[in-house]
């Protein structure tokens, strides 16, 4: 093969390379984006749904402080249906938490599953599971926030 055919190869091969990664990127953050854009407004939804207090919302996410506050454990409950971490039965869907959770393994979410299934109000159960999450391992949920 001549050095011409191999140049050509190579640089076709970067070529293609490059342009993948490009597009995968691109498309990473057009779906982070859309995301972030569908949990904002779940977000939305969920507070006026169930009053929840945004002052409340975010010392939940931004330093793991949980209220006892009904309104905040219901609007857990309202995101988590939205972001199917649970199904509307209440079970928790651990193949998308863990997508939706940063720090956790696996391990951790069937952990704290199964310390909150016993519990048969949803927005305690989902405020129960919340907190198992978060103050194991400092572990996030809703890493997109």
């Amino acid at each position: 093969m001549s050095s011409i055919s191999i140049s050509f190869l190579v640089s076709t091969f970067l070529f293609t390379t490059v342009m993948s990664y490009l597009t995968t990127k691109e498309a990473t953050a057009e779906y982070l984006e859309s995301s972030r854009r569908r949990l904002a407004e779940a977000t939305e939804r969920c507070i006026r749904s169930t009053g929840a207090d945004p002052v409340e919302i975010d010392l939940l996410f931004d330093k793991a402080i949980h209220s006892e506050s009904r309104s905040l454990k219901c609007y857990l409950e309202c995101i988590y249906l939205d972001q199917n971490y649970i199904d509307s039965n209440g079970k928790f869907i651990h193949e998308n938490v863990i997508h939706g959770t940063a720090n956790a393994t696996m391990d951790l979410i069937e952990e704290c599953a199964d310390k909150a299934d016993s519990i048969t109000d949803g927005c305690e159960k989902v405020s129960n599971f919340s907190h198992c999450v978060m103050h194991t391992n400092n572990t996030a949920i809703l890493k997109l926030l």
